[in-house]
């Protein structure tokens, strides 16, 4: 019965057990809308709290600091909000 009713929307989620599969494209499948915002590193709080507020989206926030950049994504990881950096 899941099979059946699930079928047209089952063909179209990548197989995460293929090594070739890009492990983003399992993440953000049945995401609906995905937001990349440039910010500082006293923007992300802001930007975290809204990530956790709207989970079946994807969130990023692109900072230039690369220093503060790992205590920043171990801070926030829960959140949702995926923090990178722009060099």
């Amino acid at each position: 019965m899941f099979e059946r009713t699930w079928a047209s929307v089952l063909a179209t989620k990548p197989d995460r057990s293929l090594l070739e599969t890009d492990p983003r494209s399992v993440r953000d499948w049945h995401c609906e809308q995905t937001t990349i915002t440039h910010a500082t590193a006293d923007e992300i709080p802001a930007l975290a709290a809204r990530a956790a507020g709207d989970p079946r989206n994807r969130h990023t926030a692109v900072i230039t600091d690369a220093t503060n950049l790992w205590p920043l994504q171990k801070q926030y990881r829960s959140s949702g909000l995926e923090i990178v950096t722009h060099v």
